[in-house]
């Protein structure tokens, strides 16, 4: 198990993955605004109401250029635990991280993994659900979200569907993007939930390599 729960007060919110027996990944959004002792990372379980270690967060590193604002740029945060997750490479296991820099190509198959709606306004799953997108050109990506006047950056990556439902929700936010068992992506932000015609847009994580290394050493 790779998936954490990143809940709020015991109720789920996030995803995130673990770095190591002490730190966890996820998006800057889904710990701005709350103080380190009122989440609890949830470790261990593929289902939300058995089965998983809860563990609690004593330090929240924010990366210093996040802005919320400007397109969620820079979302991603370190998580520090006070009781560490108990790895045995099968139910709890570290996730792998791409080399810095690395990117996947356009079009390749990637997978999002997240407890969250089962469709825009629907419940969280309490079962954990994946699916597999492919990487999106990143110039086709911001060309639609131009549209809007909203913007997709170099540090920033997108995956969706080219037909068909299918994709993160809320919820999702903060969980892992994978292509090749490397975590590539964050769930950041989207245009509605999961429509083949807006691509999710994920915190491209090769980007932050070095950072997510020199605060937590994972």
């Amino acid at each position: 198990m790779l998936q954490l729960s990143l809940q709020i007060s015991s109720s789920h919110k996030c995803g995130a993955s673990i770095l190591n027996e002490n730190w966890a990944l996820t998006a800057a959004h889904c710990v701005e605004r709350n103080n380190a002792s009122s989440i609890t990372l949830y470790a261990g379980s593929i289902y939300l109401s058995s089965g998983g270690t809860t563990h609690n967060v004593s330090e929240i590193i924010i990366h210093e250029s996040y802005d919320a604002f400007d397109s969620y740029i820079n979302d991603i945060a370190v998580l520090k635990v006070s009781n560490p997750f108990q790895i045995d490479g099968v139910d709890v296991k570290p996730i792998s991280l791409p080399a810095q820099g690395q990117n996947p190509p356009d079009e390749m198959l990637a997978e999002v993994i997240g407890w969250g709606e089962l469709g825009e306004h629907g419940d969280f799953s309490d079962t954990l659900q994946k699916v597999n997108l492919m990487i999106v050109n990143q110039d086709q990506c911001r060309s639609i979200y131009e549209f809007y006047s909203e913007h997709v950056y170099d540090s920033q990556i997108c995956a969706g569907l080219p037909v068909g439902i299918g994709g993160s929700c809320r919820g999702d936010d903060g969980g892992p993007l994978f292509v090749d068992g490397n975590v590539v992506g964050l769930v950041s932000w989207s245009r509605y939930c999961a429509r083949p015609e807006y691509p999710t847009v994920y915190t491209r994580v090769s980007v932050y390599v070095d950072w997510i290394k020199q605060k937590t050493g994972a």
